[in-house]
């Protein structure tokens, strides 16, 4: 296999949405550009240039159409897919991803265990989050929580080690014991979000995301943006998001700073 430097990793994931895109026309459903995404084509008009993942978010109901098409059409949309908790072996990341499966992804974290991946682009879906700020906090705090015990449940190797490992690997014995070796964690957490909030609620969030940052369903129209060849749908409170998320965002890090975040490597597969 032949590894992929930056630039490539940046083409091939940009055919990737293009192609995630075009099914989204087809089912009439959108998705926006979302964190790093956005904030490279408001600045940059495309890719931050040392960045090496693509995000994008799409409201809870839209995924779902999304994700079932996809089962159903799975071999019509060869090699693409969507990989979830529920249906990818290792995957404990609570963000869906839609990957290109004509290539390899290798975490480099050592204590990872091996999960089908490829070419992805982040999927973030959009929920919503109550009525008040307080109970927005108090489910945001809740599916955090959820999260983390996911994580022990199905790799309590976190790279650390002492007492804290031999907490985390007692803890996922004790959740195996009581949840079985495949438990939906995914529709717990939908249960929880669904029988906390209804769609009368004004405000949204990405209640997966490390910061919670509600924003009004109405923020969410048709503003379309150039993305280097291509136009695509981003937020039209895109300035709220990058300032809540970066700060002043339109000024440059620091250049020891301008490097990939991610720690894995990309492979093309030999077909």
């Amino acid at each position: 296999m032949t590894e992929l430097s930056l630039k490539e990793i940046q083409q091939e994931t940009l055919k990737t949405f293009v192609v995630l895109n075009d099914i989204c026309k087809k089912l009439n459903i959108k998705c926006y550009l979302a964190f790093g995404t956005l904030l490279g084509v408001v600045r940059h008009n495309g890719f931050i240039p040392w960045d090496d993942d693509f995000d994008v978010m799409i409201s809870r109901k839209d995924f779902n159409i999304l994700k079932d098409y996809m089962e159903i059409h799975k071999n019509e949309h060869y090699p693409y897919k969507i990989i979830t908790r529920k249906n990818t072996k290792n995957y404990t990341c609570a963000i869906p991803r839609f990957i290109n499966t004509n290539f390899e992804f290798q975490s480099l974290y050592k204590y990872e265990k091996p999960f089908e991946c490829g070419i992805f682009i982040d999927l973030y879906v959009i929920d919503s989050c109550g009525k008040s700020k307080q109970e927005q906090v108090k489910l945001y705090k809740k599916i955090q929580k959820l999260n983390k015990l996911y994580m022990i449940y199905k790799n309590p190797n976190n790279g650390k080690l002492g007492i804290k490992n031999v907490v985390r690997h007692l803890l996922s014995f004790v959740f195996h014991i009581i949840w079985g070796n495949n438990y939906d964690y995914d529709e717990k957490v939908c249960k929880i979000i669904y029988t906390n909030t209804d769609d009368t609620d004004e405000d949204v969030a990405i209640l997966s995301e490390d910061k919670l940052m509600p924003f009004r369903k109405s923020d969410l129209k048709d503003l379309i943006h150039k993305f280097e060849d291509y136009k695509f749908f981003i937020p039209s409170n895109y300035d709220y998001l990058l300032k809540e998320e970066y700060g002043d965002y339109m000024k440059l890090p620091e250049k020891e700073t301008q490097i990939p975040h991610h720690n894995y490597k990309i492979f093309r597969k030999e077909l």
